[in-house]
């Protein structure tokens, strides 16, 4: 594991990150629209990685097959199963699903841009992953910040967008001046991707962001072939400056 890699990931096993996810149990705007594009669910045998608190377990396990969930932090599988008793969830990482057997699962989803605090070559063996637990034909949906994005990198005050919502995330900004100045020594620009420390979680994680030309060949490298992209509300599109993150179908 990188170093980085580790920072992501005690960020996401602190208390007040869990108590966060814990109050939101909303599916979005962009990830009703995807799934409504893989159709009928009801035979379906699903693996939701990265879980979090449950935010999607509520909504999709009662409509599949069957279901299991991983996170691979413990105290949100812990905060998940308490709000989903008897739900299959555990601890686990996407980066090694050797758990599962080859072709275990129709449909995998990796939500809310979780494959996006891992490394690139963890990203990688991802991919590999869940091509590999996934039927011939099977579907992967999963979400990731978009390079592309207009705003990408810039300080609240570098927006251009004058008001009280402006004037409050630049004075959270400064707050967290010493924590932006530590994490920005460790981002990190690749020929098809970024690592950023943006404003998630009050500037403590890099996280990747790929523009979806460049999404696309990772995953036909990793054995998908056809895929499916759309903006961050669900409408389809190749590229596009407004959505901070993407939704990726790929079969």
């Amino acid at each position: 594991m990188s170093d980085f890699e580790g920072l992501n990931e005690a960020t996401y096993r602190r208390a007040g990150i869990v108590e966060e996810y814990a109050a939101h149990d909303e599916l979005h705007e962009g990830e009703v629209r995807v799934l409504e594009r893989v159709g009928d669910l009801s035979g379906v045998r699903l693996l939701d990685i990265g879980v979090g608190a449950g935010r999607t377990t509520g909504h999709l396990a009662p409509r599949v097959a069957s279901y299991a969930g991983i996170d691979y932090s413990p105290e949100l599988v812990g905060a998940c199963r308490a709000r989903h008793p008897g739900v299959d969830v555990s601890v686990g990482d996407a980066r090694d699903l050797s758990r599962f057997g080859d072709a275990s699962f129709d449909l995998v989803l990796f939500s809310f841009n979780g494959i996006d605090y891992v490394s690139d070559e963890g990203r990688r063996r991802v991919l590999a992953e869940v091509r590999r637990v996934l039927v011939p034909g099977g579907t992967f949906v999963f979400s990731s910040h978009n390079r592309d994005y207009a705003l990408l990198g810039k300080l609240p005050w570098q927006t251009g967008r004058p008001g009280r919502a402006m004037l409050k995330q630049s004075a959270h900004a400064l707050l967290h001046t010493r924590r932006r100045r530590r994490m920005r020594r460790r981002e990190v620009v690749g020929p098809d991707h970024v690592l950023v420390n943006d404003n998630a979680h009050d500037w403590s994680l890099l996280t990747y962001y790929v523009s979806p030309p460049d999404q696309v060949a990772q995953l036909r490298d990793a054995g998908f072939t056809v895929v499916e992209c759309f903006d961050q509300w669900g409408e389809p599109g190749e590229r596009d400056e407004r959505s901070v993150w993407r939704h990726y179908l790929a079969r």
